[in-house]
């Protein structure tokens, strides 16, 4: 019998997930709730539903009379709950276990697991309303306060004295489901991401992206991640062995992994985990220096295939250069878009998202939603990696009313040394 894989809403993703299934034979449905011509992805499937992924009652009854085998989502929280849920009642395969799930979605209980594991954290100050003198009094600026349970920085602040703090607490309430806001202290140092993926249950390390930023509204905000990076092997020598223990700790032995973390004076400061694709689009960049792509491997999942990569899946052994490449953009409204076309020509160049369209008002925001492309690079040397980014650069433009770039590109290319040594 064919392979029937239901895709749960739209992401970055789902473009290459609808490809790649189908180029594996797989009978493709597409369920978002919004019209069928709001994107082309959904165009691309052989099916259409127009149920919301939150009906899991509909989907559950249309997913049984279809007969479908898999249900896949790739980084939207929502929808990844929503398959979760789905899964379980379908007794289709997914992934993640309670436990493993419940610390990508909770700040604190992901830490818990790393302070048990001897893993550093940063330091967490006991703050809960009503708040005592004493408690505020404990605390040392600046502090990050953020949601326990929200992403893409949503709530997130970073407070220089007890004013700050206290407006802070009550933002980030608004954006936490569970009522419940973060307050630690603030590390000033190099931010890395680092992915796992298990192969027969054990975690294997593909990849270690270094952070660089750029301002953004008066604050700082990842603009690439850049691999490969000097941190690559002192990461490994300093936390490498407490990884197993750590996902053991979380009964998590399938899939991919990404956590966030800092590293001030030598020590490696864990921060936040994420238990699905990334959406900046790492599988581009692998697809194009290996063949193959962690997007592939968690279809296979989704259908109940092993993992059983044909080659060694760690990036670092291809002798390539990549960027993730976030491209900002200021406040305004969009008249006209330049480049787009030429930039998707470039060679070693992958647009995996594009957020804004011709006519779109681009508002402030202290989240990631001013971000107005996800681009993959890949090179053959640093030097040819800057000239990609550069000539990005050059060719994308967004003009407002007044005929003024809004996109804020990256040209601080110094910053580089401290990323390849």
């Amino acid at each position: 019998m064919q392979d029937k894989l239901l895709l749960m809403g739209v992401d970055s993703a789902t473009r290459d997930a609808i490809a790649y299934a189908k180029q594996k034979g797989v009978y493709t449905i597409l369920t978002d709730c919004r019209p069928l011509d709001s994107c082309p992805e959904r165009r691309m499937a052989d099916e259409q539903w127009t149920i919301d992924v939150v009906d899991l009652d509909a989907l559950e009854a249309k997913c049984r009379s279809e007969q479908v085998t898999g249900v896949f989502a790739g980084n939207h929280e929502l929808c990844l709950d929503m398959t979760k849920a789905l899964c379980e009642r379908l007794g289709l395969p997914f992934y993640a276990t309670d436990e493993g799930w419940a610390c990508t979605r909770d700040k604190l209980r992901f830490k818990q697991h790393c302070i048990d594991c001897g893993i550093a954290v940063p330091r967490r100050y006991e703050l809960t309303p009503p708040f005592s003198r004493e408690a505020l009094d404990a605390v040392e600026y600046p502090v990050i306060v953020k949601p326990t349970d929200a992403c893409a920085q949503r709530g997130l602040s970073l407070c220089h004295n007890e004013q700050e703090l206290l407006e802070a607490y009550e933002r980030a309430l608004q954006f936490s489901a569970s009522h419940t806001v973060l307050v630690e202290e603030w590390i000033d140092g190099t931010e890395i991401s680092f992915d796992y993926l298990f192969l027969d249950g054990k975690p294997v390390r593909i990849a270690l992206h270094h952070s660089v930023s750029i301002e953004v509204n008066q604050r700082r905000n990842f603009t690439l991640f850049l691999e490969p990076s000097v941190h690559c092997e002192p990461f490994d020598r300093q936390v490498g062995d407490k990884m197993e223990a750590l996902f053991r700790s979380m009964n998590w032995t399938k899939g991919l992994v990404f956590i966030q973390a800092i590293c001030r004076d030598g020590i490696y400061y864990f921060l936040e985990m994420g238990g699905r694709l990334d959406g900046s689009g790492t599988w581009a960049v692998e697809k194009e220096t290996m063949g193959e792509s962690r997007l592939e491997y968690m279809v296979d999942l989704a259908l109940g295939h092993p993992i059983r990569p044909t080659c060694d899946p760690v990036f670092n052994h291809y002798g390539k250069y990549s960027a993730f490449y976030l491209f900002w953009a200021r406040p305004g409204r969009i008249v006209r878009i330049e480049g787009e076309d030429a930039v998707r020509a470039m060679p070693g160049v992958n647009m995996i998202l594009k957020r804004f369209h011709e006519g779109d008002e681009i508002c402030e925001t202290d989240n990631m939603l001013q971000m107005a492309y996800y681009l993959a690079v890949v090179a053959d040397s640093r030097e040819q990696l800057v000239q990609k980014i550069c000539d990005i650069n050059r060719t994308l433009n967004l003009y407002d009313t007044a005929g003024n770039n809004l996109l804020l590109p990256f040209t601080e290319f110094e910053k580089l040394d401290e990323v390849y040594g």
